[in-house]
């Protein structure tokens, strides 16, 4: 018998369980609890995984795989400890909003890479980024806009454009108030 719960279906729950639900843009892909060499112990198939039978009072560190989600997606926490109460329901969210890794070099205003320098992002609280020797920077979990970076004393504008969960290269970057 198969129970039927807000249009989804899974097996027959006694006691403690976990539903296990991946973000909005992991969607469509497969969802496993607890992989084993037979098999996961909860997969999504109609709806979302579903892990029966939790021990109740016990710490249960579950195991979440997405082997359909793309290459750059954020997967989140793939491995929470629950703790269930008895007779109790544990709805674990997997995956967060698909971000964009942005990479470039910045140049002082004398054309010179800025190199082993520390900078913030503007209007992005705590995001902090170096450059290296030649310049280089990375600056991972923006979503699309525009972001003012600062370093050295000096402002450069970078129009984060592109597909959610890409790389974009913003080039070569002078400052806008040398």
């Amino acid at each position: 018998m198969r129970s039927l719960c807000s249009g989804w279906v899974s097996r027959p729950v006694q006691g403690s369980y976990a539903i296990v639900i991946p973000h909005e843009s992991l969607k469509g892909g497969l969802v496993g609890v607890n992989k084993s060499r037979y098999g996961y112990q909860a997969s999504s198939g109609l709806g979302p995984a579903v892990l029966p039978s939790l021990t109740p009072y016990t710490y249960t560190k579950i195991s979440v795989d997405l082997p359909d989600a793309p290459a750059a997606a954020d997967m989140g926490d793939t491995e929470p400890i629950l703790h269930p109460t008895d007779r109790s329901g544990t709805v674990v969210h997997v995956g967060a909003e698909p971000t964009i890794t942005v990479t470039g070099t910045l140049f002082d205003s004398e054309g010179k890479p800025l190199a082993l320098r520390q900078g913030t992002v503007s209007g992005h609280d705590g995001l902090e980024f170096f450059t290296n020797r030649s310049g280089r920077f990375v600056l991972v979990g923006l979503q699309q806009g525009q972001y003012t970076l600062i370093a050295n004393g000096l402002s450069f504008q970078v129009n984060v454009a592109g597909d959610a969960a890409s790389v974009v290269q913003a080039g070569e970057l002078r400052p806008v108030n040398p």
